[in-house]
């Protein structure tokens, strides 16, 4: 994990920790970003905080700018039937990253075979050379605890490791900035 992962990992965890803190990162994200790494976010990238839920997850496409040859191939290695299946698909396919970003639980359910629990909702949202998001997990119940699994997708700081749980699935993908 790199000092800028570390320096992303304790924003989520002070967001998840403080409303007040959070509503700003939510509110002002690059100003935010800025000031709690200490580094100048690129001229012209805009940061997008969104939060996830409890029957709301986010599946990131990354910007074609951010897909090297060696990660393209590593997506494409643990393609097999999951959701790196998706991304490399979108990456190759625009009018599939259309469909994928305008309807992902059908396009789940007819790629996948996964039918999402009621309720389940999955958003994507495509990266660009402008735009970055950052997911914050789902927040959690007052006086809980992450579990191991939500602390690693933590550690990741939201550019990266995103886990989504599909009843009993737990499928990590790595994508844009790792």
């Amino acid at each position: 994990m790199t000092d800028e992962d570390n320096k992303i990992e304790q924003v989520i965890i002070q967001a998840l920790d403080d409303e007040g803190f959070k509503q700003e990162l939510i509110s002002n994200p690059n100003t935010v970003i800025e000031q709690e790494t200490g580094e100048k976010l690129p001229e012209g990238v805009e940061i997008r905080v969104v939060q996830e839920t409890s029957n709301t997850r986010y599946l990131l496409l990354p910007s074609h700018s951010d897909i090297t040859p060696e990660k393209l191939e590593q997506l494409r290695q643990g393609a097999a039937g999951d959701f790196s299946s998706l991304i490399v698909r979108a990456i190759e396919d625009e009018a599939f990253k259309q469909e994928l970003i305008s309807d992902p639980n059908g396009v789940i359910e007819r790629e996948l075979g996964i039918q999402l629990p009621s309720g389940a909702q999955l958003r994507v949202l495509a990266q660009d050379a402008n735009v970055e998001y950052l997911v914050l997990p789902p927040q959690p119940a007052p006086d809980s605890e992450l579990s191991e699994e939500e602390l690693e997708a933590v550690a990741g700081g939201g550019w990266c490791g995103r886990t989504f749980k599909v009843t009993t699935l737990s499928i990590a993908i790595c994508i844009g900035k790792c």
